[in-house]
């Protein structure tokens, strides 16, 4: 599933995160990325470093 969040165009599947733009794979084997709403999949990426703050 791709998605924008962040201002970040990410692919999603169950265990792991795709941040197209940067090629970078973020990955946790015990996270299903995939039931995640949207504000859970903004939390965890500003968590990670990837985006801002409002």
């Amino acid at each position: 599933m791709k998605k924008v969040i962040n201002g970040y165009e990410i692919l999603i599947s169950k265990d792991s995160i795709v941040l197209l733009e940067d090629k970078e794979i973020i990955g946790a084997a015990d996270t299903d990325f995939t039931v995640m709403t949207d504000e859970e999949l903004a939390d965890f990426l500003l968590y990670r470093g990837y985006g801002e703050e409002e």
